[in-house]
């Protein structure tokens, strides 16, 4: 039985756990919308898609890092890199489309 611990292990886990993460801020940042004055719910969003769809980006990049250094734990490294690239994609265009509508 090997005992090696292959160096990506934490970060398949680390960057799964971002990757949830960020997709699990998106009903926060939905309420604190709900409860914030209404002057400043649009800045309430941008600030909140920003800052989840950098959560679920850097999932990504954690999990990326894990697969190129060697991981055990493939599926899971496969599986956050996926979910953190497309739900911070996502929401970063959300939040682009949205701050140039803000702007406009």
């Amino acid at each position: 039985m090997d005992t090696r611990v292959q160096p990506g292990n934490a970060d398949a886990v680390r960057g799964f756990f971002l990757a949830l993460g960020g997709t699990l801020l998106l009903p926060i940042v939905i309420t604190a919308v709900a409860v914030s004055p209404q002057g400043a719910r649009a800045w309430v969003f941008e600030l909140g898609c920003i800052g989840a769809a950098t959560v679920a980006l850097w999932g990504a990049v954690c999990a990326r890092r894990a697969l190129s250094l060697g991981t055990d734990r493939t599926v899971i490294a496969m599986s956050a890199s996926v979910i953190g690239f497309v739900v911070g994609v996502t929401i970063a265009l959300m939040a682009l489309w949205s701050l140039i509508g803000l702007t406009l």
